[in-house]
């Protein structure tokens, strides 16, 4: 068994179980072996409307019996200060705990008084005591109708634990609460005890059994292995099992406990015995398991009393061995009584203002002179205390006593305060320095607090040239730490390495915790306990609360301000685990609270409200960092139920048949057939645009499959599929000429959701490329959490009501050394990225791969159209499989980060880069993918930057600009690493926008984009006062005679060296050359031209032809496919890890 410091003792038990209230009755019941069970009354509900013997009849149940309490929902509820009207609308289960925690107090001997304000927890925490219980109450039948659809109940309503008799479990109602405390204070206070918890354990079945309801034999012995040791078995007399008597159920326990228990005992042992209490009571539910408890404790009471010592067996005459004439016993009866006296009459409504009692020649005198006039502090310590009052009052009294206790030195001493500080800091204050500080020289004074209280009166005990330094002084608190600072380093004080002990701190980003274990310094340990708590110690936790705070809050200096308060509860030790967690964290604030616990997780010290303040404001790098939110939208009004007319590509999960109620009848379903020819789907769609012409709703539901299981070629295999089928799709709806809303539907493919890999990974940053590419068309992403009803009739209500771009449905409920090496692979093929990560482990041996940065890309842009399974296998290759290879071999390595290079393309969508948004979007889910199984994850949409392809490449960057977006130099994208990394969100953008131009230059021309960053944009404007309010487009009166002055100044060619036939392909334009001219044409003239017709024109005569690109203008017959950039495999296709 455990040692008695972790042992908890059951010192009071309350409880209102069928058979009567109270233990007496409780007991009388087990003991007489009564089954309790009676007929469902019609005040709890009518059973003859329920009850079907035919237990498959639905909406029946197969019984008319419960064990039921009496007195059902009666209530005192002037005893308890409850007005009448609100106990009237009180749940009879809430009004039966109160009942019970009042009776387990009472028989704690513990009053309702002395236990208000204490630190007893009522369900689970840090305290003294604790307050645990359950009930349950049979209040409606639909329980009963569950249970027996699950053939789990007794038609007799009678539990038969471990019986040949047993057919299902009867049902039960109760209360029961226990008052739990720490054995060795039990022990300590002289509390009655019930009995003893020695150990507990838990666990559960898991995948181990099907169905759910059915437990693990496997399961169950492993869980009495982990409680019984060997020598623990040989003195087991009686279980109490769970036992409900159900054939599934009893069978499994009574066969665990035989072969942990009984047939490891000796033969020449006691039999064992085992019971269960719902024989007797019926199955309580969630007052079973402290039914159980109080039974078992009851029966340990009857076998054998605790043989500690309290008041009680001396009133009652049980210890002869003590003489109760001797002051260690007559001392405690004494008190106990006086206290008793006093709380009998304050429940009478009488308040004495003072008891007198003899105790052992000792008087308490009763000073009525200074009532009102002198107060005493609620804490002080055993040699003295603190008195405040008028200064005559207190004059007068100390005069007084100094007679009484002529005898005695009595010291007093005034303290220069504005108030009384009453409190147990101030208790040791003035005796050590009187004591101990005066016999020391060349001792340094820092004072903590609101004020110079304490400068004077160390000055006057030690000298005048006693060094006392504030640390707080009007006006100028942060001068005066930083001036007292700079004394103390001035007079030979320093951070040494006492203090640099803080050595592998483990992080946990969800709470926002931190944890390691310390060694106190051999220096400090013999000052250890000379404090409440050792500075250097408080000194390691602020260390550990400033390193969370970077972790956030990197760019910005912090400082402690703040410790609400301290709580000692055990003595500290050599070695200890010290832990915190963040408790508020806002922009200027991060408060944290911790403790130190021993190796074994006792906690000995708690602190509460430690903060830490930021100075400054943000960096300005840190403006350009943004990010996905999801905002809670309610539902509006309810609409008129329509049936929706769509074409809808059918899944195979079961969204369009939870739609097909809500489908008007000439819906069309596609079915997703596995080998659908590109110009196959290309054309079965524009047939149904033509033979549908009242259609206007897409729903694409084809990218709901879990491709989780898949080998990184297959995944791979299936996402270019899909994005081809998708854009053939598309390209289908706008050559039908018409409008269209494409709703691209997935599964569980949002940030909160992600659990699973799909194609709705490529899908989003997909769809948002269409979207700024195809203006005629609209598209609307919606994910859904689940296929319940209830998510479906969210689905109908979005597709109705919702105009929202994007829309998620989910209603259902140290210092390192560094050397660095160069492993080239190809991170698309499992075996490289396998082998490269052997080559590095071999390189390091003692130092694991702690992370991985995968910024492998591909880039090979065209326009829809001309995207093809090879375009799409191309660019989504390296990010997608090197993803899935990284992330398989380093799946069990336990990595402190993942960080993935995505781009802005897949957050806002590019024209001409469809195929690289959906690779880039596959990152960006995927990431959310891996922390929501609890592994490290951060996808970075970076924007433009100065590295790479776009590296001093001006012509580039310029036209980026122009179209709102400025490249980041070097040192900006390092500070903007760095600090992403620290803030460490899933997903995080990082771009330099300017607002202005994109306004003007990209979000006039696309309303998809305008709709999706118009919020955006609109913070952004706020601090450019160059900017009026409207913003008004207009024409230049002569468009026709700029145009070769447009195209000279675009790819700087003389306007003499251009003439009317000179091809624009000759001149070098492609497809980025091509958007440099569109944005040109819009600025110089007001005319929005289509990106496709600018390509499309030959010559510059095309270009003055139809400069509003009307269907005149010259266009090519076979167009570009785009500017083709691929990356060498040793610059884009190497893969990183970095080990630290």
């Amino acid at each position: 068994m455990e040692d008695i410091n972790d042992d908890i003792a059951v010192v009071g038990i309350g409880c209102n179980f069928p058979g009567g209230e109270g233990l007496d009755s409780f007991w009388k019941v087990l003991s007489e072996g009564k089954n309790c069970v009676v007929e469902i009354p019609t005040e709890r509900f009518d059973t003859t409307s329920w009850y079907d013997p035919d237990g498959s009849k639905p909406g029946k149940t197969q019984t008319t019996r419960a064990a039921l309490i009496k007195g059902f929902n009666e209530f005192d509820h002037r005893f308890f200060g409850i007005i009448e009207t609100e106990a009237d609308l009180m749940d009879p289960q809430q009004k039966l705990l109160l009942n019970c925690t009042y009776r387990t107090l009472e028989d704690a001997g513990i009053s309702m008084e002395s236990i208000s304000g204490s630190r007893t927890g009522v369900y689970i925490g840090d305290c003294e005591m604790a307050l645990c219980g359950g009930v349950s109450c049979i209040i409606e039948p639909g329980v009963f109708v569950a249970l027996s659809k699950a053939k789990m109940i007794s038609p007799g309503g009678t539990s038969r634990p471990f019986s040949i008799e047993a057919d299902g479990y009867g049902r039960g109602e109760g209360c029961g609460v226990v008052l739990l405390k720490p054995l060795k204070d039990a022990i300590k206070d002289y509390n009655k005890v019930w009995g003893i918890i020695s150990k507990t354990a838990v666990n559960q079945d898991g995948h181990s059994v099907t169905p759910v309801t059915k437990p693990s034999m496997t399961q169950q012995q492993e869980l009495l292995q982990s409680i019984y040791s060997e020598s623990d078995i040989a003195r087991v007399q009686y279980i109490e099992a769970h036992g409900t008597g159900t054939t599934a159920g009893d069978p499994v326990e009574a066969g665990s406990i035989s072969n942990v228990i009984a047939k490891a005992k000796s033969p020449e042992s006691a039999r064992l015995r085992i019971g269960s209490v719902k024989g007797n009571i019926g199955h309580a539910e969630s007052a079973a398991g402290v039914a159980g408890l109080i039974k078992i404790k009851k029966v340990e009471s009857v076998l054998q009393r605790h043989k500690g010592i309290s008041i009680s067996q001396w009133l009652n005459g049980e210890d002869e061995n003590d003489d109760i004439s001797t002051p260690s016993v007559v001392q405690p009866l004494l008190f106990a009584i006086q206290v008793g006296i006093v709380a009998v009459l304050k429940h009478w409504g009488v308040t004495p203002d003072i008891v007198l009692g003899h105790s052992v020649e000792e008087v308490l005198e009763n000073l009525p002179d200074f009532y009102g006039k002198v107060c005493v502090a609620a804490f002080n310590s055993p040699q003295s205390c603190t008195l405040s009052g008028d200064a005559d009052a207190v004059d007068s009294l100390h005069e007084k006593l100094r007679v009484v206790f002529s005898d005695r030195n009595l010291f007093v001493h005034e303290l220069d305060v504005p108030a009384a500080y009453h409190s147990h800091m101030m208790d040791p204050i003035l005796d050590d320095i009187e004591k101990n500080v005066k016999v020391q020289r060349d001792v340094v004074f820092v004072e903590i607090g609101p004020r110079r209280a304490l400068q004077r009166n160390i000055q006057e005990t030690l000298g005048n040239c006693t060094v006392v330094l504030p640390t707080v002084q009007p006006g100028s608190s942060l001068d005066a730490v930083m001036s007292t600072l700079g004394k103390l380093f001035e007079l030979g004080f320093e951070y040494g390495p006492v203090f640099k002990q803080l050595d592998n701190v483990h992080f946990g980003d969800d709470f926002r915790e931190a944890v390691t274990v310390i060694q106190v310094p051999d220096e400090i340990l013999k000052q250890l306990h000379e404090y409440f708590i050792h500075p250097v110690l408080l000194d390691y936790f602020l260390q550990m609360t400033a390193a969370v705070a970077m972790r956030k809050q990197r760019a910005r200096p912090g400082f402690p301000t703040a410790i609400g308060s301290v709580r000692i509860s055990g003595r500290l030790q050599e070695k200890m685990v010290m832990y915190l967690r963040a408790t508020k964290d806002t922009p200027n604030i991060l408060e944290v609270c911790g403790s130190f616990s021993t190796l074994e997780g006792h906690v000995l010290v708690e602190l509460k409200g430690v903060g830490i303040s930021f100075l400054g404001s943000r960096t300005e790098v840190e403006s350009c960092f943004y990010h996905n939110e999801l905002i809670a939208v309610p539902s509006e009004r309810p609409f008129q139920n329509c049936h929706i007319k769509a074409v809808v590509f059918e899944d195979k999960l079961g969204i369009a048949e939870g739609l097909r109620p809500y489908l008007h009848a000439e819906s069309v379903l596609v079915e997703n057939k596995e080998h659908w020819m590109a110009d196959e789907l290309h054309k079965a769609v524009l047939h149904l645009c033509s033979t549908n012409v009242e259609m206007e709703n897409v729903l694409f539901l084809w990218g709901v499959e879990d491709l989780s299981n898949l080998s990184s070629e297959k995944m791979l295999d299936s996402l270019v599929i899909y994005c081809e089928l998708f854009c053939r799709i598309v390209l289908a709806l706008k050559d039908s000429k018409r409008s269209f809303t494409v709703r691209v539907i997935t599964h569980r493919s949002s940030e909160t959701t992600v659990d699973r890999i799909s194609p709705g990974f490529v899908l989003s940053g997909l769809t948002r490329a269409c979207a700024a590419e195809m203006v005629d068309l609209s598209f609307q992403l919606i994910d859904l959490a689940s296929v319940t009803g209830e998510d479906i009739m969210a689905l109908v209500h979005v597709i109705h009501t919702c105009n929202l771009q994007e829309v998620v449905i989910n209603k259902g409920k140290r210092r390192y050394g560094m050397r660095i090496i160069n492993v080239q692979c190809d991170v698309s093929v499992p075996m490289q990225v396998t082998d490269a990560i052997s080559k590095i482990e071999e390189a390091f041996p003692s130092s694991p791969i702690r992370g991985v940065f995968h910024s492998a890309a591909v880039l090979h842009d065209a326009f829809i159209e001309n995207l093809d399974q090879s375009l799409f296998r191309k660019v989504l290759q390296p990010k997608v499989k090197g993803a899935i290879n990284l992330h398989r071999a380093t799946l069990h390595k336990g990595l402190d980060f993942f960080v993935c290079y995505s781009s802005i393309s897949s957050f806002i969508g590019n024209p001409s880069q469809s195929n690289y948004a959906a690779a880039n979007s596959f990152l960006d889910m995927f990431c959310h993918y891996r922390r929501n199984l609890g592994l490290t994850g951060q996808s970075i949409n970076w924007g433009p930057l100065n590295v790479g392809l776009l590296l001093n490449k001006d012509h580039f960057q310029k036209f980026l600009e122009a179209k709102g977006m400025m490249v980041m130099d070097v040192c900006d994208i390092h500070e903007a690493l760095e600090k992403s990394l620290t803030l460490n969100r899933p997903q995080q953008v990082i771009c330099k926008f300017n607002f202005k131009n994109l306004n003007i230059h990209v979000l006039s021309q696309n309303a998809s984009l305008r709709d999706r960053l118009a919020a955006l944009v609109i913070i952004g404007l706020k601090g450019d006062t160059n900017i009026a309010p409207d913003i008004e487009y207009t024409s230049s009166p002569h468009p026709h005679g700029n145009m070769r002055s447009i195209v000279s100044d675009t790819i700087n060619v003389s306007e003499h060296d251009l003439n009317e036939d000179t091809s624009l392909q000759a001149l070098g334009i492609d497809s980025m050359l091509a958007m440099t001219l569109q944005n040109k044409i819009f600025q110089e003239t007001g005319v929005n031209v289509p990106l496709v017709w600018v390509i499309g024109w030959r010559s510059v005569s095309g270009v003055r032809r139809s400069p509003d690109g009307g269907e005149s203008g010259s266009r090519s017959d076979n167009r570009q496919t785009g500017n083709h950039r691929q990356d060498t495999d040793e610059e884009g296709e190497r893969e990183n890890t970095r080990d630290s």
